[in-house]
């Protein structure tokens, strides 16, 4: 079989590299082309107090951003510093632990993640943890399983020192019981281990001491509400309220897509009867027993301090190439290859179902906004490693090695594929709604030269703005008769809207409204310029120039009418199709001003399950507690059949709902339990 072990030392070596260099690549395109996060990275820079992150972060990225001078970049630089650093010891570790093919997977493993590209391409103070962890897991193992005195040096040097910064990054906790706990466990349960017997006794007392040393710290420390940065990482203890795991399987199954995928095989499976090297069975622990401890760790952790990363660089890393290894060595790995794709299928339909989780190894509370729609761009990105997969596991190896070559080719492009679109095109994109950089351009491409700027519901992110404290100061600044602009949140817009046009007598004209957190405004539009509020094209104060194609008026309440509705798919006029997307569009007037917050519910009921389509009108944009007397209102719906729903006829009904109180229908005797049908449609 070709393996890495024929080739020249130069050809290795190159090989070995090559990691490295697309990790380097990874982390240095565009790194100062995008804005900072609001408000998680801004807090390392001393723009917000009491972030309660790492201080060696906040420090270096301020370092950073004095030094270049140019923020964006200086501030990122140390934590693709530290990122780099992680990769270069995992490599070195893997090689001596496990020789070059483990290293080699193991490498593009970890860069090829979204946990590694996230930390090390932001000012989150996470990338000295993962370095810091790394140095101290790989140390430790060096100790404990490496060759000859200089093995065994270079692993005293690298944990002490990863044992300091992942102490002062995260605590005793994470940074001393887990890497302690992990080498501890592979060297009293470890197949083969190859250390003498005296050492390996100081080991296991030397390791049992660190993680005794390291818990007990910790525990003493929640126990008596002690706030030491050495042993709670600065952060003031508070409670143990519960047992969360699912939020740390997340962050390692999110985090670490695709490449988690191929997790539960190494659970699953204790060891290849037909290995050659007895310390994998030791690796196998040091894997297992350092993802267990991680998790457990951080499950205490997050339930005292709050979200933190969960980065377990080695274990992960290792874990998921030993799969791919076996995967390769095996004659047949049909059943594990599925069990793969099984488990990749599941994440990809978490990320359709909350975009949101694949942030999960941000190791931050944060919710995506509702225009982050990945899942697609997503499925694209981890097509190579899929491919992998099935190469590995469905392809025979025979003499030539064919399956090997193949698979060692495929790996970096797996890690390239997903990492790349994790670094050049995902944080690009949500730095669109995190970052007030792109807002702030658009206000340079739209201003002319003394035309000013004011900010309303939001910190200033000019120097230059002027700060409006209420919406009638931001509807006066917008009065005028001058050329001026406003920011203000997009949660803000419904009020400020109908305040204006209850001014003005027409919709407030938005410039910009692709950021989440930001939308900018201008009092005098140029004839050139379009208005991209999206409640503009929603609510009108006169009748839509286009009617429904099916008018019926009924009364809710006496506060506000359906006046017609219509639905449209791709299979035509009153038809629905299985596995597409359709559009129902309601029109509706408010008789008078409505004070509270309606949504709206669309059952469609037949031969199949009930398709469910609740929802705020107009998109969340105008909900109805900013509905005035006079509005004709828009609503666009759109949803997406099952695959699996049954053809047949269904029926639509439709009404508005608060909680488990729905709008009382008046003089509609045929609108059951206050809810309207509007009509049948056949599902093809």
């Amino acid at each position: 079989m070709i393996s890495f072990e024929n080739c020249p030392r130069i050809a290795r070596a190159a090989v070995l590299a090559a990691p490295l260099v697309v990790a380097a690549l990874l982390l240095s395109i565009g790194l100062g082309g995008f804005g900072l996060w609001e408000p998680h990275e801004t807090a390392h820079l001393g723009v917000k107090a009491g972030a309660g992150m790492p201080s060696i972060g906040d420090a270096l990225a301020r370092a950073g951003a004095a030094w270049t001078g140019h923020e964006e970049l200086g501030a990122r630089l140390p934590s693709a510093a530290f990122a780099l650093l992680a990769a270069a010891v995992l490599g070195l570790a893997v090689l001596a632990l496990g020789g070059h093919r483990l290293a080699f997977l193991a490498s593009f493993a970890l860069i090829g993640a979204p946990m590694f590209l996230y930390h090390g391409r932001q000012v989150t103070g996470g990338a000295p943890l993962l370095a810091g962890e790394t140095l101290a897991f790989a140390g430790l193992a060096l100790i404990a399983f490496g060759e000859g005195r200089r093995s065994a040096a270079a692993g005293v040097v690298s944990a002490a020192i990863g044992l300091s910064v992942s102490t002062w990054s995260a605590g005793a906790l994470m940074g001393i019981s887990v890497p302690a706990g992990t080498i501890f466990a592979a060297l009293a349960f470890g197949v083969g281990v190859s250390a003498a017997g005296a050492r390996r006794r100081a080991m296991l007392i030397a390791t049992a001491g660190l993680f005794l040393a390291g818990a007990l710290a910790f525990a003493l420390a929640a126990a008596l509400r002690w706030d030491a940065p050495l042993v709670t990482a600065g952060l003031a203890a508070k409670r143990l309220a519960s047992i969360d795991c699912a939020s740390s399987i997340g962050q390692l199954a999110y985090g670490w897509f695709p490449w988690s995928a191929l997790l539960p095989i190494l659970f699953l499976r204790r060891s290849n009867a037909g290995e050659e090297d007895p310390r994998r069975g030791a690796l196998r622990v040091i894997a297992v027993a350092g993802m267990a401890l991680g998790m457990l760790a951080q499950v205490f952790y997050t339930n005292l301090h709050g979200p933190a990363p969960l980065f377990l660089a080695l274990p992960v890393a290792l874990g998921a190439a030993l799969v791919l290894d076996d995967l390769e060595r095996w004659g047949e790995a049909r059943f594990a290859a599925v069990a793969v794709l099984l488990a990749a299928a599941v994440m990809l339909r978490d990320f359709a179902q909350d975009a949101s989780t694949i942030l999960s190894g941000y190791g931050l509370a944060m919710k995506a906004p509702a225009a982050f729609k990945p899942v697609a761009h997503v499925a694209i990105a981890a097509a190579p490693f899929l491919l992998l997969v099935v190469v590995a596991g469905f392809f025979r190896g025979g003499e030539t090695g064919l399956r090997g070559a193949r698979v060692r080719v495929l790996v970096p492009l797996a890690a390239a594929a997903f990492g790349g679109f994790i670094a050049l095109n995902m944080v690009p994109g949500l730095s669109v709604h995190f970052s007030p950089k792109y807002v702030l351009q658009a206000y340079d491409s739209f201003a002319k030269s003394g035309e000013p700027l004011a900010v309303y519901g939001a910190p200033s992110p000019s120097q230059s703005a002027k700060t409006l404290k209420s919406v009638d100061e931001l509807v006066e600044w917008l009065s005028r008769p001058a050329r001026v602009f406003a920011l203000l949140p997009p949660q803000e817009l419904p009020l400020v809207d109908k305040e204006y046009r209850s001014a003005k007598g027409d919709h407030l004209f938005v410039l910009d409204s692709s950021s989440s957190r930001l939308v900018l405004a201008t009092s005098k539009p140029n004839p050139k310029e379009r208005n991209v509020n999206p409640i503009a094209e929603h609510v009108r104060s006169q009748p839509f120039p286009k009617p429904p194609k099916n008018a019926r008026e009924v009364n809710f309440d006496d506060r506000i009418a359906l006046l017609g509705w219509e639905i449209a798919s791709s299979a035509g006029s009153g038809i629905l199709k299985s596995g597409a997307e359709f559009t129902l569009t309601t029109y509706w007037r408010c008789t008078v001003d409505v004070p509270q917050s309606y949504d709206m519910f669309v059952h469609i009921d037949g031969a199949g399950p009930r398709i469910n389509g609740d929802h705020t009108p107009v998109g969340g944009v105008y909900p109805t507690q900013h509905w005035k007397e006079g509005d004709y209102i828009r609503d666009v719906y759109k949803g997406t059949i099952a695959s699996y729903q049954k053809a047949g006829s269904y029926t639509i009904r439709t009404g508005l709902f608060k909680g488990d109180t729905r709008l009382k229908v008046v003089g509609d005797p045929s609108a059951a339990e206050n809810s309207v049908m509007l009509g049948k449609v056949r599902l093809e």
